[in-house]
């Protein structure tokens, strides 16, 4: 039996690595690239933030989806395979679980030291894939199974973005629009002296005066906009809320912590020196002292949008989770599953995106092995 995977990110070299197993499978791997794995040896910024032990109704959106799927293989029965691929695990006290080596490149090289009689076409972008009778033609190479793991178009440049869903016109799926996720803010405010500031803080999500979602972390301010880990949170919330909702959605900045009634006299009174960040001194020197610590307690920044998708991680949008079963088999396709990037399921940061990833490609390559028993 021959199987066409589309894409040698996460989730297609794990479907490859499990599947590889079985001697009577042949199995090809298309990728566009030069080379495999991009994303994973970018995720964690090179350490490869593969997983985490915590998981809240924020995680991801499509919740529901998620929870089912994960009841087939849970993200400690994928570390378990790759603990038995022979790679050493570590979880931080924050959940976040990480290879020993802390090296992205350790969870590449075990998963290609993994594969056994794969074929891996690279520079090789997968233009058409049509069905006849029972099977499926990858550019012109006829196969039984069909598994889509292309990715997204996160992270690639625009003039290479078409290529990602070039393939995908001839499938009758409901594909949602793709949109920037963990990504930063573009604001309307004018922020110019703050750029380069980089600051802890509380964030908060709102539309109108409903709050959506709260998180600590450090703010990077920009030209024209807010980026780092808890504001790219934050986006992947905002992908969330309706049109109507982001029309009226800002962000709300606390710039200082434990405050008290001589803190807030000095900085009514002005005496910021000493106090304050010189970026944050120079941007609040000329407001009202009525309402400048109204200000650093609730700085809030209204939302022009998200920063363009070549800057994001991951992205929100892609084929409709009604058109998967739990084991990721498109239900209007025989022998064809979806896994990863190219579904409509993202995830905050923490590693949820490359554990959804791996448990698709782990969950469809079991089924394919399961079917051919």
């Amino acid at each position: 039996m021959k199987v066409a995977i589309v894409g040698a990110g996460a989730s297609g070299l794990i479907c490859a690595s499990y599947l590889s197993n079985n001697s009577n499978l042949n199995i090809t791997i298309f990728e566009k690239n030069k080379k495999v794995g991009s994303k994973i040896l970018a995720s964690g910024n090179g350490k490869c933030n593969i997983s985490n032990k915590i998981f809240n109704s924020f995680s991801y959106n499509n919740t529901d989806f998620v929870n089912r799927i994960f009841q087939n293989i849970s993200p400690e029965n994928m570390l378990l395979y790759f603990e038995s691929l022979g790679l050493v695990l570590k979880t931080e006290t924050d959940g976040r679980v990480y290879p020993f080596s802390y090296s992205s490149k350790t969870v590449l090289d075990i998963l290609l030291n993994s594969l056994k009689n794969v074929k891996i076409k690279l520079e090789c972008p997968v233009t058409k894939i049509s069905k006849k009778n029972k099977k499926y033609i990858v550019n012109d190479e006829t196969f039984d199974y069909l598994v889509l793991a292309s990715g997204s178009t996160a992270s690639i440049i625009k003039r290479k973005q078409k290529d990602v869903y070039e393939y995908f016109e001839n499938f009758d799926l409901k594909f949602n629009e793709v949109k920037p996720s963990l990504v930063g803010f573009v604001v309307k405010d004018d922020i110019k002296k703050l750029s380069g500031l980089r600051i802890k803080c509380h964030c908060r999500l709102y539309s109108s005066e409903t709050e959506f979602y709260e998180e600590y972390g450090e703010v990077i301010f920009k030209d024209n906009g807010i980026s780092g880990i808890v504001i790219m949170n934050l986006s992947s919330i905002y992908n969330r809320l309706t049109e109507k909702q982001k029309s009226n959605s800002f962000i709300r900045l606390r710039l200082i912590e434990g405050y008290d009634g001589d803190l807030k006299k000095r900085i009514e009174d002005k005496k910021l020196n000493g106090l304050l960040h010189p970026k944050l001194i120079d941007f609040f020197k000329f407001k009202n002292k009525e309402t400048i610590f109204d200000d650093l307690i609730n700085m809030d920044l209204k939302i022009k949008g998200l920063y363009d998708v070549d800057s994001a991680q991951v992205c929100h949008g892609g084929i409709d989770v009604s058109e998967v079963a739990s084991d990721f088999r498109l239900m209007k396709y025989p022998r064809a599953f979806a896994c990863g990037e190219i579904l409509d399921i993202d995830g905050v940061c923490g590693g949820y995106n490359l554990t959804f990833a791996f448990i698709s490609g782990l969950t469809a390559a079991k089924e394919i092995v399961d079917e051919i028993s």
